[in-house]
């Protein structure tokens, strides 16, 4: 009887987290809409870096903006496969293009020994990210909204019925006396 129930409870919490799985699923879209996002506090850090008025403090700015092309880098080429077409395949191979060269630029002004130089690059950084920007698909854009949660909620208020009503079929009658 006890067996029964603790099935009835594991099977009331673990189907509707399998019905929630794909929906954390990352899709070609989410990965490109993440990297939009990203893309545009890499700008924005990028700014930072330039009003910068020493080697050290550009060095820095750039350091922050090369960990950011990174995580856009990898977003990118976990969509590239993921590509429904040609089309999408040619743009995020473009915008990687984008990217590549603005984390070689950022490199070398970490590397650089004078202000001016390492200037000179965090503005080409600051370039080739600015241009992958402006190419983002404007369809891939983060939408508001959220998590659909409708399936796992009524997937989940099903089986607390079920479970309610198998619970009452299985218990014991009480006794007449």
């Amino acid at each position: 009887m006890v067996l029964k129930a603790l099935k009835v409870v594991i099977l009331c919490l673990v189907v509707p987290a399998l019905l929630a799985m794909p929906v954390f699923a990352q899709s070609f879209s989410s990965l490109v809409a993440q990297a939009a996002v990203l893309n545009q506090q890499w700008v924005n850090q990028l700014d930072t870096a330039l009003n910068a008025t020493t080697l050290s403090g550009v060095q820095a700015g750039a350091t922050t903006a090369i960990a950011t092309g990174k995580q856009i880098q990898a977003l990118l080429n976990e969509a590239l496969p993921l590509a429904p077409d040609d089309a999408s395949r040619s743009r995020i191979s473009g915008l990687l293009a984008h990217v590549n060269a603005a984390l070689q630029d950022g490199q070398q002004a970490v590397q650089a020994t004078n202000f001016d130089t390492a200037r000179g690059d965090v503005n080409a950084m600051h370039g080739e990210a600015a241009e992958a920007l402006n190419e983002f698909p404007t369809t891939m854009l983060p939408q508001s909204g959220g998590v659909p949660l409708k399936l796992p909620l009524l997937v989940g208020a099903w089986a607390l019925f079920f479970g309610y009503s198998m619970r009452r079929r299985l218990s014991p009658m009480p006794l007449k006396s």
